[in-house]
């Protein structure tokens, strides 16, 4: 039986790496991966780093015996808004939405309107209250630091990789 964790955290990872994906695709004829194997800067490696960190902890969640949730409530609430925030964020990017970097892609321009005009990095701001609300649906304390430690780190390095990237180009 899955436990809220593993309900929380995968619900998480099908909305956000495959209904969202796909939707896109289905909209804008064209994938939002950029993520080249191998890397071919810092943040390719970052990129491929976190996705190994990810499925290292999904491995280690569903591996564990069920656990018993500190504060369910907190939890779930956190999960789905984070969730609901990631999503609502891809909307307002429209075509312009990846992930990862592409510097050749002209097409693709930075958005400031909408969530992006309140939060700098909305998408992050969600990641980070999911990997939250996950947290506290689950009794590994290892687990939990590793996951939230990990999305935190990676969001604060990738914000200013692309804070980066964007200096000195048109906003949408």
């Amino acid at each position: 039986m899955l436990t809220d964790a593993r309900h929380a955290w995968l619900g998480y990872l099908a909305v956000s790496f495959v209904v969202v994906p796909v939707l896109f695709v289905a909209r804008h004829r064209r994938s939002p991966f950029v993520v080249r194997i191998p890397p071919a800067d810092r943040y390719g490696w970052i990129e491929v780093i976190y996705a190994g960190t990810l499925i290292g902890y999904t491995c280690w969640l569903l591996v564990s015996p069920p656990a018993a949730p500190s504060e369910p409530l907190a939890g779930w609430l956190l999960s789905i808004l984070g969730t609901l925030l990631i999503v609502c964020s891809v909307v307002g990017m429209g075509p312009h939405w990846r992930i990862g970097q592409d510097p050749e892609d002209t097409r693709v321009e930075r958005v400031t309107a909408g969530l992006y005009g309140l939060i700098a990095h909305p998408i992050y701001a969600g990641m980070i209250l999911v990997a939250g609300g996950v947290c506290l649906l689950d009794d590994g304390v290892a687990r939990s630091v590793l996951l939230l430690s990990t999305t935190s780190l990676y969001t604060l390095v990738q914000s200013s990789a692309e804070a980066a990237h964007w200096s000195g180009r048109a906003a949408r």
